[in-house]
């Protein structure tokens, strides 16, 4: 029960975001691995965040956000998700959302294959505006992943997915 309510909350947090973000501007950066906000990140998560060696063509990153346990609250196996959002104007927006857990999609539409070794479970859905949005819910080397959007194709979405795939 609990695990359901995390994986339901999961996705309303992906739809608030979407929301959210779907009218922000973006802010260009000359190289992900060099941003220092990324760094900052890093040093907060107990994994590497893994970035994407491919986006879709007018999108930039914009922003990370990291969040764990409250602070002085001691747990056994303390959860941590960093999410990078990717931004193309006023047309849309890319998440990617990394934890050290895994993150799995309730009532998912398909499953996808990204690799010989990894399968994706891929759910869309509407929109209360009625733009469509796309999430897709894998792992990669005990990271959890999900990659989300709204105004982008199926296909785009996977490349991105595949492109956090270790070679």
């Amino acid at each position: 029960m609990v695990r359901r309510l995390r994986i339901i909350g999961i996705c309303c947090w992906i739809i608030l975001m979407s929301l959210m973000f779907s009218g922000c501007g973006s802010s260009a950066v000359s190289s992900l691995p060099d941003n220092e906000e990324i760094k900052a990140a890093q040093d907060e998560v107990p994994f590497t965040i893994l970035l994407p060696r491919y986006l879709p063509d007018g999108y930039t990153f914009s922003q990370i956000q990291v969040v764990g346990p409250p602070p002085g609250i001691q747990q056994k196996n303390p959860r941590y998700t960093a999410s990078l959002v990717f931004g193309n104007g006023d047309e849309g927006y890319l998440e990617i959302t990394e934890s050290n857990f895994a993150i799995q999609i309730s009532d998912y539409t398909d499953v996808i294959e990204l690799s010989e070794t990894t399968t994706a479970e891929l759910k869309v859905w509407e929109l209360p505006d009625g733009r469509t949005m796309l999430a897709l819910a894998f792992s990669s080397n005990e990271v959890g992943i999900m990659v989300s959007a709204a105004e982008l194709s199926q296909s785009e979405i996977i490349k991105v997915a595949e492109s956090l795939l270790k070679d």
